[in-house]
């Protein structure tokens, strides 16, 4: 057998349930399904949050095979210092093995690839793109105008976008038309076998999460942030549990508006009628309990829960925007609405609860559409990639 390609996914961490995100989740199930025998893959965290789901998936990583290291703790206070410290940990840790790529999954990674390249023995650059606003570092544009436009471009050999707009959106770039490079797109992916019982611990998890019978459960699960028009979906929440009181919002996940959320909840009166809990491990367990799922995303790159609640079997709501655009057609596998409208929101979740007979044809539909994401498959596509890239390295 010939030796194998030594790869790096690099990821921002190991808390996917909260700060590391899909494109975190994706990095590190993509490591954990490349053919090991053709691959010697590290996964790799830019930091620790201290959360005790992610040193379980740590452990887990290395138990099974797959090596697994972190930079250094994430200090909010002082970001640049928690980066550097990251830097100067993991030129320490990667630097016995000869890697051949280094493949990046964050905005942070991607710098973090450049810097590592030049003390990991020159090393091939492969980044995804996995955030589906239009601009990369949207709060940074001097940033943005140097990393994305014109580094970038020239240092990464490979550059992959996650959803079709998101690759266009890097073909236009000025100097990657001028080199001339095209991006390629690669969709994001989940691993479909956790999802062959979705109802499994139904039980279970309406007992946990103190779930009345006969309640029907709205669930959404992302970042306390404004791009995720959270606020959208308690507006709804109100509208609809003024006609039918029997019903439940649940919202899992943490950030910074977490507050600004319970506030407004106590505002329009139902803080009995949403709840918000914390990032919860297993994930694939907690869609049993939704009888709907919603997104409100402003934007996204391919929303990984909206796969996963297709796969768990659970109708989905998402808002109108080009990534779900994608493979999402409004009334056939899901309902498609504009973002930030609250009162057209309400009424879809009224109608689709009103029809159990449509939720069913359209979750038999969104499972037939989920199985062309299945991480088996995008894993051959990516180790394509990284055989491709490695043979020919002019």
């Amino acid at each position: 057998m010939s030796e194998r390609i030594a790869i790096i996914q690099l990821v921002n961490g190991f808390a996917v349930e909260s700060t590391g995100g899909g494109a975190s989740r994706f990095g590190i199930t993509l490591g954990r399904h490349i053919n090991p025998e053709r691959f010697d893959v590290t996964v790799a965290g830019l930091w620790s949050f201290g959360k005790s789901y992610e040193l379980d998936r740590f452990k887990k990583n290395n138990t099974e095979g797959i090596a697994a290291v972190v930079g250094a703790k994430w200090k909010s206070e002082n970001p640049l210092s928690s980066f550097w410290s990251s830097f100067i940990n993991l030129r320490k840790k990667l630097s016995d093995v000869p890697y051949q790529i280094i493949h990046s999954h964050s905005e942070f990674g991607d710098v973090m690839a450049i810097l590592l390249k030049a003390f990991l023995g020159n090393p091939i650059l492969i980044r995804t793109v996995h955030n589906g606003y239009p601009l990369e570092w949207r709060k940074k544009p001097l940033r943005r105008l140097f990393l994305t436009n014109i580094l970038y471009p020239m240092m990464f050999k490979t550059e992959i976008g996650v959803s079709e707009n998101i690759t266009h959106g890097l073909d236009r770039r000025w100097l990657a038309n001028q080199i001339p490079k095209k991006s390629v797109h690669i969709p994001n992916a989940i691993d479909l076998t956790k999802f062959a019982n979705p109802r499994e611990f139904l039980e279970d998890i309406r007992d946990e999460f103190i779930i009345p019978p006969e309640t029907f459960v709205v669930g959404s699960i992302g970042r306390f942030v404004e791009e995720k028009g959270y606020l959208n979906l308690i507006e709804a929440a109100r509208i609809v549990c003024d006609k039918y009181p029997n019903t439940k919002f649940i919202v899992i996940g943490e950030g910074e508006l977490l507050q600004e959320y319970k506030s407004l909840a106590e505002q329009l009166d139902i803080p009995d009628k949403i709840s918000f809990i914390g990032p919860q491990a297993n994930i694939e367990y907690i869609y049993s309990c939704f009888d709907l799922f919603v997104s409100t995303s402003f934007w996204e790159g391919l929303s990984t829960v909206i796969l996963e609640s297709m796969a768990a079997k659970v109708p989905v709501i998402a808002t109108d925007i080009p990534a779900n655009q994608e493979f999402m057609v409004d009334g056939f596998n899901g309902w498609l609405i504009s973002p930030r409208q609250s009162d057209k929101l309400a009424q879809v979740i009224l109608e689709a609860l009103g029809n159990p007979r449509k939720r069913a044809e359209i979750a038999n539909n969104a499972l037939d559409t989920v199985k062309k994401y299945s991480i088996a498959s995008v894993a051959l596509e990516h180790e394509e990639l990284y055989l491709n890239v490695t043979s020919n390295t002019n």
